[in-house]
C-alpha cells in the first residue's frame, strides 16, 4: 500500500485535492467560489509538478502488471503539462471572477483534464491509455460547452463530440484487434511478441493503424482537422489554449512514445503513414493560416502546421527524434500561450477583438506589450536567433538525417509560409492605421505575456536548459 501511494502520489494528491476544493466551495459563500477554487487548483498543480520533478532520476516503478508506470518520460511530461495548465488557467482569471455562468465547476473540470493526461502519460497498457483519454475527452466536452445557452457553443461541442467519439471508437477497436491477435495489451508483452513476429502479424498491424487514426482524430491532424477551427473559435481563450498546448503536446508525445515502444519493430509501416499525414498537415495548415483573419481560427491552422512539424519528427522513427519533437512542442506551446495572453484580453467597447485586423495600432498604444508579442511571434515564425528557430531547425535536421528529403522540403516551405503569416500580424500592429481604442489589459494576462516573452529571450541564450529536460524525457526505449 505504501508503494502504491508513493508511486502514484501526484495523481492521488490531484484527485483528492479536486474533490476537497469542490467540498469547500460548496460550503463557502457564493462570492468566493470562483477565485478560491481557481487558486486551489493552481496550488495542486504546482504541488504535483514538484512531486513529479522529485521522482526524476529514481528507479523505474510500475503497478498492477505494468498498468501504471513511472519513468523519466512520464515524470518530465507531467511537470511540463502542469506548468502549461497553470498558464492557461491564468488566462481565465477574469472570467472566473466576473463572467456570469462560470462557477467552481470550471476549474474542477479543468483539473480533471490534467488528471486524465497524467494517467495517460503513465499508462503501460493500451486499455489504461484508452480509459485515461476518455477522462480527458469527457472533461473537454463540458469545458467547450459551458455556455450552454449559446447555440454556437453547442454546435462546436457537438462537432468535437462526434470527432472525439469516432476517435475513441478507433482506439477501442484497435485495442480489440491487438488483444485478439496478441493476447495482451501491455507495452512490455507487445514488444516481446512483435520482436518475434515482426510485420507477419497482420491483425496487430491493422490494429496499430486504427490506433494511429484514433489519436490523429483527437489531435485534429489532417485530414481530420476540419473540426478544430470551429471548436477553437467558439471556445473560451483558456480552453482553446489548453487544447492547443497541453492536450496537443501530451497526445503527440503519447503517440510517439507508443510507436517507439512497443511498436518500433513496425516502423517501416507506420513511419510511411505518419509521413503522409505530416505532409498533408503542413500544406493545409500553412495555406489555411495564410488566408485566415480570425485569431482563433488562425491559431487552429497554424497549430495544424505545427502538428505537421511534430509528425515530421515522428515519421523519422528515430528514438533520438523524441527530444527534438518535445523541444519544438514546448517552445510552440509556450509562445502560443503568450499569443493568447494578448488576444484574450483585447477588448474594444467591452467586445473581444477576435480578428487580426483589430490589432491595428497596438504598437502605438501599448508599445511594451506589442514588443513582447513581437518577440513571441518572431519565435513562432522560427526566425534566428530566437529559440523558435532552434526548434524548427532540429526537426528539419532529423528529417534530413533520416533521408526523408521530400518531407524536409515541405517542412522548409511551411517554415517560409510561417514567416509570412506571423510577420503579417506584426505589420498590422505597427504599420496599419490605428482603429478603436482598447480596454485596459488584465493584470494576469500581462503576467503571462511578459513571462512568455522573457522565456523567448532567456531560452535563446540558454537553450541547453530546455534541451536537458527533453533529453531526460526521451530516455524511454526499452523501459517498461
Amino acid at each position: 500500500m505504501k508503494e502504491l501511494i508513493m508511486i502514484a502520489l501526484p495523481e492521488i494528491i490531484l484527485f483528492l485535492g479536486l474533490f476537497l476544493g469542490l467540498l469547500v466551495c460548496l460550503l463557502i459563500k457564493n462570492e468566493g467560489k470562483q477565485v478560491y477554487s481557481f487558486w486551489l487548483v493552481v496550488l495542486l498543480f504546482l504541488t504535483s509538478g514538484f512531486l513529479s520533478f522529485l521522482q526524476q532520476g529514481e528507479s523505474k516503478d510500475f503497478l498492477f502488471s505494468n498498468l501504471f508506470i513511472i519513468n523519466d518520460f512520464s515524470s518530465s511530461m507531467k511537470t511540463i503539462i502542469m506548468f502549461f495548465s497553470i498558464l492557461c488557467l491564468f488566462l481565465v482569471f477574469d472570467r472566473l471572477g466576473h463572467e456570469q455562468g462560470i462557477d467552481y465547476e470550471y476549474p474542477f473540470i479543468f483539473g480533471f483534464v490534467v488528471l486524465g493526461l497524467c494517467l495517460s502519460l503513465s499508462s503501460g497498457n493500451l486499455f489504461m491509455l484508452f480509459i485515461s483519454l476518455e477522462i480527458v475527452s469527457i472533461s473537454l466536452y463540458w469545458l467547450i460547452s459551458y455556455k450552454r445557452s449559446e447555440g454556437k457553443a453547442l454546435k462546436s461541442t457537438l462537432n468535437f463530440f462526434i470527432i472525439s467519439f469516432f476517435g475513441s471508437i478507433f482506439i477501442a477497436f484497435s485495442c480489440a484487434l491487438i488483444y485478439g491477435f496478441s493476447g495482451s495489451l501491455s507495452y512490455a508483452a507487445l514488444d516481446l511478441i512483435l520482436l518475434k513476429e515482426g510485420v507477419n502479424n497482420l491483425g496487430i498491424l491493422i490494429g496499430l493503424i486504427f490506433f494511429i487514426c484514433g489519436i490523429l482524430l483527437k489531435i485534429g491532424s489532417a485530414p481530420f482537422h476540419f473540426w478544430s477551427p470551429e471548436v477553437y473559435q467558439r471556445s473560451s481563450a483558456g480552453v482553446t489554449a489548453l487544447l492547443v498546448t497541453v492536450v496537443q503536446l501530451s497526445l503527440l508525445c503519447i503517440l510517439f512514445r507508443v510507436l517507439l515502444y512497443p511498436f518500433l519493430s513496425l516502423s517501416l509501416v507506420w513511419s510511411k503513414l505518419i509521413e503522409i499525414v505530416a505532409l498533408i498537415s503542413l500544406v493545409l495548415g500553412t495555406i489555411g493560416a495564410l488566408k485566415e483573419d480570425n485569431i482563433k481560427r488562425f491559431v487552429a491552422y497554424s497549430t495544424l502546421a505545427g502538428t505537421g512539424y511534430a509528425l515530421s519528427g515522428i515519421a523519422t522513427a528515430s528514438p533520438y527524434a523524441l527530444k527534438e519533437v518535445l523541444f519544438y512542442l514546448i517552445i510552440y506551446g509556450l509562445m502560443t500561450i503568450g499569443l493568447f495572453a494578448v488576444t484574450s484580453s483585447l477588448r474594444s467597447g467591452g467586445n473581444l477583438c477576435e480578428n487580426i485586423s483589430k490589432l491595428s495600432g497596438l504598437g502605438q498604444r501599448y508599445p511594451g506589450k506589442a514588443l513582447a508579442l513581437t518577440l513571441i511571434l518572431l519565435s513562432l515564425a522560427g526566425l534566428p536567433p530566437l529559440i523558435g528557430f532552434l526548434g524548427k531547425f532540429g526537426i528539419i535536421m532529423m528529417t534530413l538525417e533520416s533521408q526523408k528529403y521530400l518531407l524536409s522540403f515541405f517542412v522548409l516551405l511551411s517554415c517560409i509560409g510561417a514567416i509570412h503569416y506571423y510577420l503579417r500580424i506584426i505589420k498590422t500592429m505597427y504599420f496599419n492605421e490605428a482603429g478603436d481604442n482598447f480596454d485596459t489589459f488584465s493584470i494576469f494576462n500581462s503576467i503571462v505575456l511578459k513571462f512568455c516573452a522573457f522565456s523567448a529571450i532567456f531560452l535563446t541564450f540558454y537553450p541547453s536548459i530546455l534541451m536537458d529536460i527533453c533529453i531526460q524525457a526521451s530516455l524511454i526505449i526499452g523501459e517498461q
